[in-house]
């Protein structure tokens, strides 16, 4: 399309500009002249002169050109036309070239939007199966949770049956020991005492030796009475000991199996933890190739649009300069 200000007068100003400075008028001498104008247009308004002006015997020369050399700027002037009409038949066909070859990119141009359009169609497919992926991973998701807030929930309901059963077997086993600790007290109070006794006897045996031989044997008597009852009160001793043993042992038992419960159950709910995260993670993952996908849908789409738009301005361009010309 020709520039603002660039048509047929301006154009044939110039060529008789350039042709009384004695250079024949051509399409770029005339642009550079100008500063404007298209080559199509330029090379239009050139013919129109040039046939106009070639029925005359002479053109527009300076007043003061001499007769005799009129004939040789005749010649040259047919000489430069020549030449003008032949760089016009060689844009001509280079803008056939041209031509050709933009029919044919319309042409790829046309099977490319084709294929990307079908692509569209595969990756809208394929987001929708996607989103139904995804769905059907939520439920899932929202199903393991479900399971592990009921499975949280017996577990600590269970963390606190042990931890009073726990308490308890703790608190049996202060009770035992603050029993045997009065046992062996008052074991420790009859010893003293037996000892005190022994040592008196031992000392009213000696004092009386001589004069109460059956005091003696009395004594001797009580004394071994008194062992007797020590080796009994012993014997209570070993057994309540042996049964306080028996007890504790059967609590850190108990306390043994409560500890190992407790640590498969955290073991599991760690495992049904780490699930969860997979889960979220396979989300995340599934989520962001949906926004790749929907980025790529709207890239191809712009330039399709832009391949749609291109070829529309390229014919409003071309219908717009033959309505200049």
């Amino acid at each position: 399309m020709a520039r603002l200000g660039v048509d047929y007068e301006t154009i044939k100003q110039a060529a008789v500009k350039l042709l009384s400075q004695g250079m024949a008028p051509s399409v770029q001498k005339i642009r550079e002249a100008l500063g404007t104008g298209s080559n199509t247009t330029i090379a239009e308004h050139l013919k129109v002169w040039r046939d106009e002006y070639a029925k005359k015997t002479i053109h527009h020369l300076p007043a003061n050109m001499p007769k005799e050399l009129i004939s040789a700027f005749e010649v040259l002037w047919q000489t430069a036309m020549e030449q003008a009409q032949n760089q016009l038949a060689e844009y001509k066909k280079a803008i056939e070239s041209e031509r050709e070859v933009l029919l044919q990119k319309d042409h790829d141009t046309e099977k490319s939007l084709n294929d990307k359009t079908q692509k569209i169609a595969d990756l809208t497919a394929s987001m929708e199966q996607e989103v139904v992926n995804k769905q059907k991973l939520d439920v899932e998701l929202a199903i393991i949770s479900e399971r592990l807030s009921k499975q949280a929930d017996e577990f600590v309901l269970q963390k606190n049956q042990y931890e009073d059963r726990l308490k308890r077997a703790y608190d049996e086993r202060d009770n035992f020991i603050s029993q045997n600790q009065l046992l062996q007290n008052e074991i420790k109070s009859l010893q003293e005492k037996i000892s005190t006794q022994h040592d008196r006897h031992q000392n009213l045996i000696s004092h009386q030796n001589a004069l109460h031989e059956q005091s003696e044997i009395r004594w001797l008597n009580l004394i071994d009475q008194s062992k007797q009852e020590t080796k009994e009160i012993q014997k209570k001793f070993e057994i309540f000991r042996n049964n306080s043993n028996e007890q504790t042992n059967q609590l850190k038992f108990e306390l043994s199996t409560a500890k190992q419960n407790l640590h498969e159950k955290s073991l599991n709910l760690k495992i049904a933890m780490d699930q969860i995260d997979q889960i979220k993670q396979a989300t995340k993952i599934l989520e962001l190739e949906i926004s790749d996908a929907k980025i790529t849908i709207v890239k191809l789409q712009e330039k399709i649009n832009l391949q749609v738009i291109r070829p529309e301005k390229k014919r409003a361009t071309a219908e717009i300069k033959g309505t200049t010309a």
